[in-house]
């Protein structure tokens, strides 16, 4: 087992996603991706994905495994604890009735998931690709970014920083300000493409057609 290996990355799941996800990435990276070489993919990469596969569908593997990437994470790029109810989900300062943290300005309003899904017709349809201002850590910490697709519920961005599963971002574009959890991420052409789930949020605009997209 190799620490530099990320066996989730690989699968492009979150480390906390259940059996039934893992088995399902995998189908689709083996057949619908054609990365099986019967399919004509690549044997050196499919072996990969195998050991991936195998050691996470193995409970006592993967809790082992588990343990091994954890201490191979520098504890600075290592994803924030969760948050403490009542508090906000970035800083950590205690909540307030106001909108916003008083401590670091992030929005508070909680997104919530049904809400989402019933307002994906009610807000105007935003351009693909904005720049998008990231911090991360506390005190934050800025990186340029930019985003790929946005949805209610989340959005598909690319940045030159390291994310990690699991770490809480503050964000802001045209389209919303936001405090997101990093869901999955690849590297691509020397760049971070993250997936983010939103954990509150407040949308520029409320009016119109909003792009359908996946997170």
């Amino acid at each position: 087992m190799q620490p530099a290996v990320d066996y989730y990355e690989i699968l492009h799941v979150h480390p906390e996603a259940p059996l039934e996800i893992i088995k399902a990435s995998y189908r689709t990276l083996m057949q619908r991706l054609r990365a099986h070489p019967d399919l004509g993919g690549d044997a050196a990469k499919a072996a990969v994905i195998n050991e991936a596969y195998e050691t996470l569908r193995d409970g006592q593997r993967r809790e082992a495994y588990d343990i091994q990437r954890q201490r191979a994470v520098p504890a600075s790029a290592r994803p924030a604890a969760k948050p403490v109810t009542g508090t906000c989900p970035y800083c950590a300062e205690r909540a307030t009735r106001e909108a916003d943290c008083r401590r670091c300005g992030a929005p508070l309003t909680p997104l919530h998931r049904d809400d989402a899904a019933r307002g994906a017709r009610t807000l105007l349809r935003m351009p693909r690709r904005q720049a998008l201002r990231l911090q991360h850590g506390w005190p934050s910490q800025s990186a340029s970014a930019h985003t790929r697709d946005i949805s209610t519920q989340g959005m598909l961005i690319e940045t030159r920083e390291p994310l990690v599963p699991g770490q809480m971002l503050l964000l802001e574009c045209e389209a919303c300000r936001a405090i997101a959890r990093v869901v999955h991420r690849r590297e691509e052409g020397g760049l971070c493409v993250a997936g983010l789930e939103f954990v509150t949020v407040t949308f520029a605009r409320a009016r119109g057609t909003f792009v359908s997209a996946t997170a």
